[in-house]
């Protein structure tokens, strides 16, 4: 009996101790099932195979070492499975990996302007010849400038949101003095061909420039429209060309103008101490045929650019080019071949016309040789402060009228005309394989 009851007692005893031993080799990683922790064992006797169980979520507590910590599961998805392995071995890796990641996830809420962002921008050549009215993607540009070129107007429009597709044109021919006011804003500069000022300064100043006449993409022509009045360019193709030539997408520079935190108008601006006037309309008759105005608008608080005394559409979406601010910049000039190029001084400072929300100010620019900026000031010498939104600025002779509310301003000028000797190389167009491009 007492050996029947031993013989029974050690089978029981063989059979327990088989369920105590542990078995490393049965589970090599064990995935908790309640939050997704993996726990991978180190043998040392090498199982033939790793395979991952599943175990209630005790199960990996009482499998795993005292000394090995459970790993973290992965904060972000800068962890990876190859790196999870190594970063879990200890807490402290395991730490530092989440506190790497965590101000990712804060960046979303830093988002800002385009231009405050520091994109670089790109400044393209608009014509203004009749044939080229209306014109595209003019309404769009964050800086637009309207400057002589010979005996009609050009534009040079600073765009930063590259991303937007819209069309612009048609692209003309570079002038020096558009070049010149390019590099304040770090733009890469785009044109076809140019006057031989024009291309001697892209070429001397090493300037970043896309030039159609030198086979660079991202142009295209219309139908409706004869060659040269019919070149236009939508800023993603011209982004990648940017990107394409190996230049820089991102700038230093900020926009070099100081801009309010809100719009305000006129009524606000005299309540804050800057001085001027509440004025309705502007007009500069630039020539018989070509008259530019803006209206001011109480409800939008900006201004409605007029050409010939109508509202200035696009020519595509009929989009109506509007102005949160518009500055006249007095600058003399004088002509300087037979083709009437012109050359101006834009360092000498002077005289200006300031419009921001409907308030008009007599004040003065002058510009920053170190960073070519210009600097506006009211006429209480303070700096100027545009309301949120784009700037229109049109550079005139000092003695050119404008009116305003038809009270005429004008200045006598500070230097005589001067007449230049003419070009050796005569006229050139934009359809010429020519550099020289365009002087119309």
């Amino acid at each position: 009996m007492y050996k029947h009851f031993f013989t029974s007692f050690m089978a029981i005893a063989v059979f327990a101790s088989a369920l105590l031993v542990p078995a490393p080799a049965r589970a090599d990683a064990i995935t908790n099932p309640v939050n997704g922790t993996v726990t991978v064992e180190m043998n040392t006797q090498a199982p033939q195979a790793v395979q991952a169980v599943t175990e209630p979520a005790t199960s990996s507590i009482e499998i795993a070492p005292a000394e090995q910590p459970a790993a973290a599961p992965p904060a972000t998805d800068e962890i990876t499975a190859a790196s999870a392995a190594a970063d879990a071995a200890t807490s402290e890796t395991a730490v530092k990996a989440e506190s790497v990641a965590a101000p990712q996830a804060e960046e979303p809420a830093l988002a800002q302007t385009a231009e405050a962002a520091l994109v670089r921008p790109i400044a393209i050549m608009v014509e203004n010849e009749p044939p080229a009215r209306p014109q595209s993607g003019l309404y769009a540009a964050k800086i637009l400038f309207e400057i002589q070129a010979e005996e009609v107007t050009r534009f040079m429009g600073v765009y930063y949101d590259l991303d937007k597709s819209f069309e612009i044109g048609p692209i003309r021919s570079a002038r020096h003095y558009f070049v010149d006011i390019s590099t304040m804003f770090d733009a890469v500069y785009v044109h076809v061909g140019g006057s031989p000022m024009g291309l001697a300064e892209i070429a001397e100043r090493k300037i970043n420039n896309i030039n159609d006449i030198k086979g660079d993409r991202g142009f295209y022509r219309t139908s409706e429209r004869r060659t040269p009045h019919n070149l236009y360019a939508k800023l993603p193709n011209l982004k990648k060309e940017m990107e394409r030539k190996k230049y820089r997408t991102e700038t230093s520079r900020p926009l070099p103008f100081e801009f309010a935190d809100a719009k305000l108008n006129s009524a606000q601006l005299l309540e804050k101490g800057v001085q001027g006037t509440q004025i309705s309309n502007v007009n500069i008759p630039y020539s018989r045929g070509y008259k530019v105005g803006y209206e001011f608008s109480a409800q939008e608080n900006n201004f409605t650019r007029l050409y010939n005394g109508k509202p200035f559409k696009d020519h595509r979406d009929s989009t109506v080019v509007k102005a949160d601010n518009v500055v006249i910049m007095r600058c003399d000039m004088h002509i300087i071949d037979e083709q009437m190029r012109h050359e101006m001084d834009l360092y000498q400072g002077g005289t200006c016309e300031i419009f921001i929300g409907g308030h008009f100010t007599v004040g003065t620019w002058d510009r920053d040789r170190a960073s070519g900026a210009f600097k506006y000031y009211d006429s209480s010498l303070n700096d100027v402060k545009f309301n949120p939104g784009n700037i229109i600025i049109h550079i005139i002779k000092p003695d050119q009228k404008i009116t305003v509310d038809d009270q005429t301003y004008s200045y006598e000028r500070k230097a005589k005309a001067k007449k230049g000797k003419a070009s050796k190389k005569g006229r050139h167009n934009d359809e010429s394989e020519s550099e020289e491009g365009a002087v119309d």
